[in-house]
């Protein structure tokens, strides 16, 4: 664990993650903090909210929130967690049918905060009071938002709502975007390089570059040099097949179509069989090179 933060009525924040975490406000219904990562240096406010039962008592974030935005206007801010509170009418399953009027507040507060609905998936609801039947009751309590900054940054946010497991909310995954960042992988000689058309002048190319200084940093130098060669060698082979794959992937599938269509045709039969041979012929052979 890399970080924890914890106060009272619930909110806890713990990352396994690189980043650090400062906290920068607490009170028993938010936790707000400055979230940075040690990888590249981006930073993002994020704001957890617990909101507690009764209108009064959730007055105070609505007023936390608004104060926030123009502290928060130029830099990305996220707001997640259990406010404690529905939009619509549509966010609802049993339980009171009535719309009152203090319900209006949280909408009120997202309009007047300028706050973003972030892109979801997984669960709309994501209260469950655990019973059974006519008991039931569901609610879409639990919510991800941000500001125009947080959207303008990280275009591809998304916030997933999981299934319940521990608890009766759903868990809330805030992703930033699709992909982490991608650590450069360190070179790796292949064995199969040496059995490939033109790994010979490959070599010969490196090692004749004229390079200067001592033996030792003539050598070290060559060695760089040859590494980058070999590297573009491996990067035009390896598209080289991946292309032929992709083409051979579509080709099967294709011929699975055709196939399904025509499922006594002893001729489309064999197509698709070679079709698949050929697919995973390339398939095995890109995973050479990967």
């Amino acid at each position: 664990m890399a970080n924890m933060a914890r106060v009272e009525a619930g909110l806890g924040l713990q990352s396994w993650q690189k980043i650090s975490v400062t906290v920068i406000h607490s009170d028993p219904q938010w936790l707000t903090c400055e979230v940075k990562s040690l990888l590249d240096g981006t930073s993002i406010r994020t704001t957890f909210i617990y909101g507690l039962n009764t209108q009064e008592e959730r007055s105070a974030i609505w007023s936390y929130l608004s104060t926030q935005k123009s502290l928060n206007s130029t830099s990305p801010w996220g707001i997640l967690g259990d406010f404690n509170a529905i939009i619509s009418s549509r966010d609802r399953q049993g339980g009171d049918p009535r719309w009152h009027n203090h319900m209006d507040d949280f909408s009120n507060c997202v309009a007047q905060t300028e706050l973003i609905q972030i892109p979801v998936s997984g669960l709309h609801f994501t209260w469950h009071n655990g019973r059974q039947g006519e008991d039931t009751i569901l609610r879409k309590i639990d919510w991800a938002w941000g500001n125009q900054s947080l959207l303008a940054t990280w275009p591809l946010v998304k916030a997933n709502f999981q299934a319940r497991i521990g608890s009766d909310h759903s868990p809330i995954l805030m992703s930033l975007s699709p992909h982490p960042p991608r650590q450069t992988p360190r070179f790796k000689f292949l064995n199969l390089w040496a059995d490939q058309e033109g790994y010979e002048d490959t070599v010969k190319a490196a090692w004749e570059s004229e390079v200067w200084g001592n033996p030792i940093s003539r050598l070290t130098s060559k060695l760089r040099i040859l590494k980058g060669y070999l590297k573009l060698h491996h990067g035009h082979r390896t598209n080289c097949i991946s292309d032929k794959a992709r083409v051979a992937k579509e080709n099967w599938q294709a011929a699975q179509l055709h196939l399904d269509n025509h499922p006594d045709d002893e001729e489309a039969s064999a197509r698709e069989w070679e079709a698949c041979y050929c697919y995973h012929n390339f398939k095995c052979r890109r995973g050479m090179l990967l």
